[in-house]
């Protein structure tokens, strides 16, 4: 515990010398607590489909004390510079000296999903939460928990607590903290990360573990960056989740046995990332979006927006009115990704078999989130190309479908358009013209992929799924 006496000298040295290092050090990482809590949703879920359903439990003004706000600037050992912080006191009152108290009563209660964890009662409890679902089938970030109570409270049976608690299909009810250390069940906080050592009054059976020190971080006294007197590394948060389900994450945290000493917990910004993939298309021999059946290659290159440590196989579908190993080599279900790499390819390779025949459709499709796909056609010909075969091909048309509300946007085409859809077999599912604001209904289709063409020669495809 930090001597009140000394951080309560008044002589007026040591208050010149801490007023300078203060504001100094507020340069180095600065609090921004006046937008409003549900605002601080950006800076976590870059990328996910979708977020909504955000809720703030905490004190909060704009020109006063908060208990949430976004963070920036660096502090040895945070291994991330910004994010947002959540805490049991005055997220203000964060960046100082380690030598200075933070120690504010905030007068918020209890939270039910702690109490259940450790069976114990909270207070000044803040949380924030949302719902989301993603197209990965693996939700991580990373967090650090920092507290006043570093190490004079090590093995003590009622610590300030910090929880991630999930929810959604295939968690058990109701709900599980997957802030745990990585490999382990032991929850994150001062009785499992710590610098080793009980403090001094500990009860051994508090104790979760002692053996995570390379974790920890001691602040106090020689800390200049934030007041908490310790403060763990970037822990990394893996939880296995469902594609493209409705998950509820819920950030907590809380001041244990009364509401003596803050605890702040930081998430780092944009770490929850969805892994989205883009299609790039390299045409050998092309005239527009087809090649010849002697002389064409087609290659799609794919890359991620992430790397993984394993080797990776992101599926496609490959559909056309050509024959896969027939009319062209045979081309997998799935595009092998190499570890500690972004980027993987497939190449169509038409087989130049002799006869004369049709201009034949190759047909390649990626599902990039779970609203959209990516779907790109290449068109194999024999001989010299017929302008009357290939229509204009328009690069602009960007179509999305929306499963929600059953519609199609469309981009690239003007209103009042007429257009036609079809199944891969050819057959007319719908059409109609295109409405004011681009928009086709989707009404009465099923789920599946479809050919759409405009009256003015533009024509694409489309891959989705109206029942997700």
């Amino acid at each position: 515990m930090k001597n009140k006496i000394q951080s309560l000298a008044a002589g007026f040295g040591f208050l010149l010398v801490n007023f300078l290092s203060t504001n100094t050090l507020c340069a180095q990482m600065t609090i921004n607590s006046a937008p409003a809590p549900e605002s601080n949703i950006m800076y976590l879920s870059t990328g996910f489909d979708w977020t909504g359903n955000v809720q703030y439990h905490g004190q909060y003004s704009a020109s006063g004390p908060s208990q949430i706000g976004s963070f920036s600037g660096y502090v040895p050992g945070f291994d991330f510079m910004d994010g947002i912080v959540l805490s049991t006191g005055n997220v203000d009152f964060i960046p100082g000296l380690s030598t200075s108290t933070i120690n504010t009563t905030t007068g918020t209660g209890s939270d039910e999903h702690l109490e259940s964890l450790t069976g114990y009662t909270y207070y000044d409890a803040t949380s924030f939460e949302y719902d989301f679902y993603t197209f990965d089938d693996t939700l991580v970030f990373r967090i650090i928990f920092a507290s006043e109570e570093y190490s004079d409270y090590v093995c003590n049976p009622q610590t300030d607590a910090m929880g991630v608690f999930l929810f959604g299909p295939g968690i058990p009810a109701p709900g599980v903290n997957i802030a745990k250390i990585a490999g382990t069940e032991y929850n994150i906080g001062i009785n499992s990360v710590n610098n080793g050592t009980p403090s001094y009054g500990s009860v051994p059976d508090s104790c979760e573990s002692l053996d995570y020190a390379s974790l920890f971080v001691e602040n106090y006294p020689t800390g200049e960056m934030i007041a908490f007197n310790g403060y763990t590394k970037a822990l990394t948060i893996k939880y296995p989740i469902i594609p493209c389900e409705t998950y509820h994450i819920k950030f907590v945290i809380a001041d244990g046995l009364d509401s003596s000493f803050d605890s702040g917990l930081f998430i780092e910004a944009t770490s929850m990332v969805a892994c989205v993939p883009y299609f790039e298309e390299t045409l050998t021999g092309s005239t527009g979006d087809s090649i010849p059946e002697e002389t064409g290659m087609a290659k799609y290159t794919l890359h991620m927006l992430c790397e993984y440590s394993y080797d990776t196989y992101e599926p496609i579908t490959i559909e056309g009115s050509a024959i896969n190993g027939v009319d062209y080599e045979f081309v997998a279900d799935s595009i092998l990704i190499y570890p500690n790499t972004d980027t993987g390819s497939v190449k169509i390779i038409p087989i130049a078999d002799g006869i004369t025949e049709p201009a034949e459709s190759v047909i390649i499709s990626y599902q990039q989130t779970c609203n959209m796909w990516e779907v790109d056609t290449v068109w194999i010909y024999d001989g010299e190309p017929s302008l009357a075969d290939f229509p204009e091909s328009n690069t602009k048309l960007s179509v999305y479908p929306i499963p929600a509300i059953h519609t199609l946007n469309v981009t690239g085409i003007k209103p009042k358009t007429g257009y036609e859809i079809s199944g891969i077999t050819g057959i007319t599912v719908k059409k109609g013209l295109l409405n004011d604001d681009q928009t086709i209904s989707l009404e009465g289709l099923d789920d599946g992929f479809y050919m759409i063409r405009f009256e003015n020669g533009v024509r694409g495809a489309l891959k989705f799924i109206i029942n997700r």
